[in-house]
């Protein structure tokens, strides 16, 4: 969506704030999102924006407000493969028509030292159906720990509903799995409030 879109859509203001903490609310997912019920996060605290988290089986659905307005910035969907310490992220911002901008979030050992920022292929199967290779962006700041991998284009949810794991790999190093158990329901809680949104008067 262009800069002009985005602002004719966005009066508040919340797009611009949404670019702002977009990898922060990441993290906080990155972290698990249980930590927000038990004190601040390292690097960027969201717990005083976080003001609804529901679980949904293996999925957590997470509504960001403003902690002094009240005004409604995002919502999120998300689940975690511990094993791999990954984090598959759905978010729905109002100043992007509330369609999923899909991330999966890589926590590594140590920070990277310079700027890694390049497209890339990643590998995605949905229980034992066909793989399907999707374009991605591989991105990771110098000092972090976290390697963001954001999806290039729109993503069809359709092949998710009603299904059980979904196993994602991108050459040499990334391999994870996700249960789908509670997608369904922590997505539509978080495009539901995201649609139902109507801004604060100023």
């Amino acid at each position: 969506m262009s800069e002009s879109r985005l602002q004719q859509n966005d009066p508040c203001g919340t797009a611009a704030w949404y670019r702002g903490v977009t990898r922060g609310i990441a993290r906080f997912f990155a972290m698990s999102v249980l930590m927000v019920l038990s004190g601040p996060i390292p690097a960027v605290d969201l717990g005083d924006w976080a003001q609804r988290v529901q679980q949904y089986e293996r999925w957590t659905a997470v509504e960001f407000r403003d902690p002094y307005s009240g005004q409604y910035l995002a919502s999120r969907a998300g689940s975690e493969d511990p094993r791999a310490r990954a984090t598959l992220t759905l978010t729905a911002n109002p100043g992007e028509d509330c369609l999923p901008e899909v991330v999966i979030v890589i926590e590594h050992d140590a920070a990277i030292l310079g700027r890694i920022d390049h497209a890339d292929t990643l590998r995605w199967r949905v229980d034992g159906g066909a793989t399907t290779a999707l374009p991605i962006r591989r991105i990771w700041e110098p000092g972090d720990r976290f390697e963001f991998l954001r999806f290039e284009r729109p993503f069809d949810l359709a092949g998710l509903t009603g299904h059980r794991h979904l196993l994602i790999r991108v050459a040499p190093d990334v391999r994870a799995e996700f249960s789908l158990r509670g997608f369904d329901g922590a997505w539509h809680a978080a495009r539901s409030v995201c649609e139902n949104f109507i801004p604060l008067a100023e």
